[in-house]
């Protein structure tokens, strides 16, 4: 997230203002050191950033189920 944040030319109080995380918070998922991000947190981080999670299926074990 740091590289496409850079990308854009935000720093990362930007996108903790928009995205109503603290630039806190954001620098240490940046830099690896929160063990975890809930999901509302991270979906407005990324939003921020002008990317968004997609979900598909893994494996076999689904196209089995399927069958």
């Amino acid at each position: 997230m740091a590289a496409r944040r850079k990308q854009l030319g935000l720093k990362q109080i930007d996108v903790a203002k928009t995205s109503g995380v603290t630039a806190e918070l954001l620098s240490r998922f940046e830099r690896g050191h929160l063990p975890e991000l809930g999901s509302r947190k991270l979906i407005a981080v990324l939003a921020a950033l002008g990317m968004e999670i997609s979900l598909s299926p893994t494996g076999s074990a689904f196209a089995s189920d399927e069958a």
